[in-house]
């Protein structure tokens, strides 16, 4: 007999039931009984999977369907590995090699093999379907190991699908969409005590998602401590101490080889605590709003309003007017309380047993936070450890909800009519949930987190017919898709201007100030300064960014940028581009065109052109400076007859 069952078969009552969390009998399935319930029929289980992979397809669809439609994160994290099919694309391209140089290098390995079978960008698409549809089989197989319950299974899962929140993390297959199958699947392993698979997931995240790593590692850690507390015997669970030990060690050594060896002097190292709170991207109104940071409470409660589905309902409520707005997170946040305790209660009633893994993975989100929060920004931002536990454990929590008042109905019922009847309310009651909750998922999963890029999609179909070595410069909302759909490389963009590594953001604030300040300059020379400098080829220009100003419309961009663009461009009407002729353009198409550097120097070259006057008199110069967008792309909310968005500023 092994170490484990040997001393399990000495355990007394209390300790059982800590280390095996039995179901109570709940007449839904066989081996109740047992300390280890019977598993699910295999047909349940994968129709948990088709549930997630059919929410999937229905939330992407057009993804697949539409040229220009996809998550906008396409354009950080995969475009670039289309070099791995062609690799002319891309030559010499910092902000490629930035791209590169964030990727994990399992999440790499990982498209590589892709690569030779299909295009990248299609299979993250297809990753993404087939990654949450995992996270629904798993999370129906922990639900059902607690309560062996088909129906609180689907429950669970047709709750995590209306949170929305998967589909958001998850949409376009990026490394962060292996987080969420990554962590249900160790929490699994961990309840069915398969501790070499959980040491082998932790090592996978690693190469994947290194957030989730440590969320495993923290998890598995504090289970083999509490069960050796509780247990007083290390002997009885030496193979878990050596799964854990084995698996974080090769998982650290794999974290630190990977921050060893990416060292490029263009990017150079990640920026420290004083810079993320001297640098107005890392604020309010930034690239990335992460300072200051929330407290924990505050955090859970922001998470609830923005994407889980008591949330939801808060946040719908005060765009109505029925609640404050202001309430709304503080309201999630005792929602979450309010919930927990529920869950207590029903716990104390017998209705279920709290395994001891679901608890030290709050515990370990709590402790990833802290220390994220503490070392801000070393092991990345703190939300990064809050977000899938908050959401597993709260979909569990709402799932357990429901289950516990169905059990309560259930004896309700019972005491008053013989026979069935009571297990039919509970059923129904379950039942009814699942409807419910899946109607009001049909209004939130369609199209969750897709971008449309194609009311510029002529202006790349243009593109694509130039040379592959060319750069073009562009608005940066414009600019966002060109890798991705004309496969060019460009000078700056939205997308990939990071403000995390210290070289390279420098070059990215640099870029952005040029690029805007010839892109508003009052002196075409000074444009064809700008393109000569950085190597540009073509310019693509958005009139409507000009018209916006003309008509009082302030841009925006995001901090420092958008504060001293105000400045800069105060009472400023009229611009050297927006007087470019018609003759000058290599492509036209509604408010853009795009015209060739060459093609500007020569004009220029060749003497003064028929152009109005660009200041009217006694009118100062445009100082050169940072300047920006009047919009961005925003959520893809399709119109069925054209799938267009509307043109800026209607």
């Amino acid at each position: 007999m092994a170490p484990d069952s040997d001393h399990l078969s000495r355990l007394n009552d209390a300790e059982r039931r800590f280390v095996d969390a039995p179901c109570p009998s709940s007449g839904d399935g066989p081996g109740l009984d047992k300390t280890r319930p019977a598993a699910p029929r295999r047909w349940l289980v994968a129709a948990a999977f088709l549930l997630g992979v059919a929410a999937g397809l229905l939330a992407w669809r057009d993804a697949f369907i539409e040229p220009y439609v996809i998550n906008n994160d396409v354009g950080q994290h995969l475009f670039w590995m289309r070099q791995l099919q062609q690799p002319e694309l891309f030559p010499d391209d910092l902000l490629v090699e930035y791209a590169r140089h964030i990727q994990p290098v399992g999440f790499i390995a990982v498209y590589t093999a892709i690569s030779f079978v299909m295009d990248p960008v299609l299979a993250g698409n297809l990753l993404a379907v087939l990654l949450l549809g995992a996270s629904g089989a798993f999370l129906f197989l922990i639900v059902f190991r607690v309560v062996a319950s088909p129906g609180a299974g689907i429950l669970a899962v047709i709750i995590i699908l209306a949170s929305q929140e998967p589909l958001i993390w998850m949409a376009g297959g990026h490394a962060r969409a292996f987080g969420l199958p990554l962590l249900i699947t160790g929490i699994y392993t961990l309840m069915e005590r398969r501790h070499w698979i959980t040491a082998v997931l932790i090592i996978l995240a690693a190469l994947i998602y290194p957030p989730v790593c440590l969320l495993l590692a923290g998890t598995f850690a504090l289970t083999v401590l509490a069960r050796i507390r509780l247990l007083r015997r290390v002997r009885a669970h030496r193979a878990a101490v050596i799964a854990l030990v084995a698996g974080s060690g090769l998982a650290a050594g794999i974290l630190f080889a990977n921050r060893a060896w990416r060292k490029n002097p263009d990017i150079g190292p990640m920026v420290s605590h004083a810079e993320v709170v001297a640098n107005p991207a890392f604020h309010a109104g930034g690239r990335y709003a992460q300072w200051p940071v929330r407290p924990i409470w505050a955090s859970t409660g922001k998470s609830m309003a923005d994407g889980m589905l008591a949330g939801k309902g808060l946040e719908f409520l005060g765009r109505q007017g029925l609640i404050a707005e202001t309430w709304v997170v503080p309201l999630a946040a005792g929602v979450a309380v309010l919930g927990l305790l529920g869950l207590w209660l029903f716990r104390r009633r017998g209705a279920f047993r709290i395994p001891a893994e679901w608890l030290c993975l709050a515990g370990a989100a709590l402790v990833l936070y802290g220390l994220a929060a503490f070392l801000h920004p070393a092991i990345l931002w703190p939300d990064r450890y809050s977000r899938y536990p908050l959401l597993i454990l709260g979909v569990l929590t709402f799932t357990f909800l429901v289950y516990g008042a169905g059990r309560e109905l259930e004896r309700f019922v019972g005491r008053r009519y013989s026979g069935t009847r009571g297990r039919t309310a509970r059923r129904a009651l379950l039942m009814g949930a699942m409807v419910a909750i899946a109607g009001l998922a049909l209004t939130q999963i369609r199209y969750a987190h897709l971008h449309d890029f194609s009311r510029y999609g002529p202006v790349y179909e243009f593109l694509k017919t130039i040379p592959a070595d060319h750069r073009v410069a562009g608005p940066p909302n414009l600019a966002d898709g060109i890798p991705v759909f004309a496969r060019r490389s460009v000078f700056i963009n939205y997308e990939l201007s990071h403000p995390f590594f210290r070289a390279y953001w420098a070059t990215v604030a640099r870029r952005t100030r040029e690029f805007f300040a010839a892109y508003y300059a009052a002196d075409l020379t000074q444009v064809a300064d700008f393109c000569r400098r950085h190597r540009i080829r073509w310019l693509v220009v958005d009139t409507g960014d000009y018209r916006a100003l003309q008509r009082g419309i302030p841009p925006a961009y995001f901090e420092p940028f958008t504060r001293e663009l105000r400045e800069m461009l105060r009472n400023r009407r009229r611009f050297a581009l927006l007087e470019v002729p018609d003759s000058w353009k290599a492509f036209r198409d509604g408010p853009f065109f795009v015209i060739g550097a060459d093609r500007l120097t020569a004009e220029i070259e060749e003497g003064p052109t028929q152009m109005a006057p660009l200041r009217h008199a006694g009118e100062p110069p445009i100082p050169a400076g940072p300047a920006s967008l009047t919009d961005r792309i925003r959520p893809y909310v399709p119109n069925p007859a054209v799938h267009r968005f509307p043109p800026f500023g209607e």
